[in-house]
């Protein structure tokens, strides 16, 4: 009997121990398990980021002056499966205008490899890839608005070589603006670029592009390099356009530009000031568009500018950071051009808010 009972009590212990131990390892799967799942269902949530530049402009010449809100974009992007992606970049207020800037697939077929199907900016050119989040200066370059600032729908192949710090793009596109969408067409605009950067070093970058904007071929070269040591930051970017069948004299453009940054511990709201210096110039060149003519106008004049600025910068983390921008521009045309307000010597105040 008394056997009973000590074999009764031995087996009871054991259950209690077999059911706690049970127990834990099924708490520790389930926590597991709910981890996997949240991470998983977290990476295929949406992002959302967006950028507000609201600015006020004095022509120095004239004395007139405007308020605009430069930009007021809105990016959504995630990922759809563990290849496909996407992001759509939409500007509410581009001056008072609103327009759908990107808004492409993104597919990564292999580590090295990736494909975008959509409307996006061209592969081509280093300062023209320079958004409303990241530019240095209010106004962007000659080259980053007059010369290479091409948007596009088509597709785009990137290869990220594996042994050496080289990335080439290459894509194919329409031809035609991104609001002329229904066209169809027999020939096609070309761009390819190569970006070599190395960690702590310089940054190079080479391209070609070749469009077709109305009935006349247009071919690019583009080379440019950005090297930080310290706190200072140099770039030089330099553009030769050619037009084939001599229908118009070929074009250059070139920009070199130097940004110094100091940091602020005594401030709460900014946490940097910093001094930037840009001069750039570009030879007369046309759009590529024909007037009532049939010839290629003079869109753009032969001018130079010089750029001098400051910038309180307040970065919190996370992509999240305002600047308070100042900038003087002066610029050089031609004897007996005269400029309209729109390209006139200016002051420049802005503050930008990017989250």
């Amino acid at each position: 009997m008394v056997t009973l009972r000590y074999n009764i009590q031995m087996i009871m212990i054991f259950l209690k121990t077999s059911i706690r131990h049970i127990l834990t390892f099924l708490v520790f799967m389930c926590t597991a398990l709910c981890s996997i799942a949240c991470d998983s269902v977290s990476s295929y949530i949406p992002q959302v980021h967006g950028v507000v530049r609201g600015r006020w402009e004095f022509d120095t010449e004239d004395g007139y002056s405007r308020f605009q809100i430069r930009n007021a974009r809105v990016q959504v992007l995630g990922n759809v499966g563990p290849v496909f992606s996407y992001y759509i970049n939409t500007d509410f207020c581009d001056r008072g205008k609103v327009e759908v800037k990107d808004a492409y697939i993104g597919a990564q077929a292999l580590p090295w490899l990736s494909f975008r199907v959509g409307q996006f900016r061209q592969p081509f050119g280093m300062d023209s890839f320079r958004g409303p989040a990241s530019q240095i200066f209010a106004n962007r370059s000659f080259i980053g608005r007059y010369m290479a600032n091409t948007r596009s729908v088509g597709v785009r192949a990137a290869f990220d070589v594996p042994t050496l710090p080289l990335v080439i793009e290459a894509g194919v596109f329409s031809p035609y603006s991104i609001t002329e969408q229904k066209k169809w067409t027999r020939h096609y605009d070309y761009a390819a670029r190569a970006i070599w950067k190395i960690a702590s070093g310089p940054k190079i970058i080479g391209g070609f592009q070749s469009i077709i904007p109305d009935s006349i071929r247009i071919n690019l070269w583009d080379i440019g390099a950005s090297y930080s040591i310290y706190s200072l930051t140099f770039e030089a970017e330099y553009l030769y356009k050619h037009y084939t069948c001599g229908r118009h004299k070929a074009a250059h453009g070139y920009l070199v530009t130097a940004d110094y940054s100091l940091p602020l511990k005594k401030s709460r709201t900014f946490n940097a000031l910093s001094f930037q210096g840009r001069f750039e110039g570009m030879t007369r060149h046309s759009s590529g568009v024909r007037d009532v003519n049939k010839l290629l106008a003079d869109d753009n004049p032969a001018r130079r500018r010089l750029t001098l600025g400051t910038t309180l910068t307040g970065d919190y983390g996370n992509k999240v950071f305002a600047a308070l921008r100042l900038n003087y521009e002066k610029n050089f045309y031609d004897d007996g051009y005269k400029p309209s307000v729109d390209n006139s010597d200016r002051i420049v105040a802005e503050l930008v808010v990017s989250f």
